[in-house]
């Protein structure tokens, strides 16, 4: 009976440590994401977590009002896939694109079956999760390229608003 006992309270105890999945709402909650990057002088910031599953749940937060995005697979727009939002007149817009060059436009697939942005008190979020089989790139080492602009759209230049890096994962 005492081992009973101490398995259930075992359990009890290492279900209260998982880790729960971050929610795709449009807000970053403290803790809700172990990754987190600051980029561009602390005016953007990228959250990661897998899913478990290989997936990825990712958070880009960026002071403005605008658009705000990353982009997986290069640290330049040319050869990025790129996951971009806005609010504009209190409508929501997400977007897959595809860098080519110094641009980048619709990359005509949709990997992302979980989306939300949000723009409140000058701070823009872009929040999405990706499924293994439908990530953009591969390898546990991945390059990113981050970007903002004060303009809600999809083609407004960052100017300077801008940074790179590379995401470890598990």
């Amino acid at each position: 009976m005492k081992k009973a006992i101490l398995t259930a309270v075992l359990c009890a105890a290492l279900v209260g440590w998982a880790v729960a999945a971050p929610t795709v709402d449009g807000k970053v909650g403290a803790g809700e994401y172990p990754n987190a990057q600051s980029l561009i002088d602390g005016k953007l910031t990228l959250n990661w977590a897998p899913d478990g599953a290989g997936g990825l749940f990712v958070a880009v937060s960026a002071k403005g009002s605008g658009w705000a995005g990353v982009g997986f697979g290069s640290q330049r727009m040319n050869g990025a896939y790129i996951y971009l939002g806005y609010v504009d007149v209190g409508k929501a817009v997400f977007s897959e694109q595809a860098g080519k060059g110094h641009s980048h436009r619709d990359s005509g697939k949709k990997t992302a079956d979980q989306s939300a942005v949000s723009s409140k008190a000058g701070v823009t979020v872009v929040e999405f999760h990706v499924p293994a089989a439908a990530l953009p790139f591969t390898g546990k080492s991945v390059p990113f390229i981050v970007a903002f602009s004060d303009s809600p759209d999809l083609t407004t230049f960052h100017g300077d608003n801008f940074g790179t890096g590379s995401l470890t994962l598990p």
